[in-house]
């Protein structure tokens, strides 16, 4: 016989529902990954600028000898 027309829509719904809930966990992986690269990114401007602050302590001793 036929398939009941509302039993498919379940199927349906239901896969809509898995792909929605693919998709927020895709969104939060995205978002767990960006906000990783931001604290990467953060790291290391704030390892340039200590090395720069370094760098320009060593070259005014090495300048003025003290």
């Amino acid at each position: 016989g036929r398939a009941d027309p509302r039993a498919q829509h379940i199927q349906l719904t239901s896969r809509l529902i898995r792909i929605a809930e693919r998709l927020v966990e895709i969104g939060r992986a995205h978002a767990a990954i960006a906000a990783a690269v931001r604290a990467d990114a953060e790291t290391i401007r704030r390892l340039a600028e200590l090395t720069q602050a370094l760098l320009n302590q060593l070259a005014d001793y090495l300048e003025t000898g003290r």
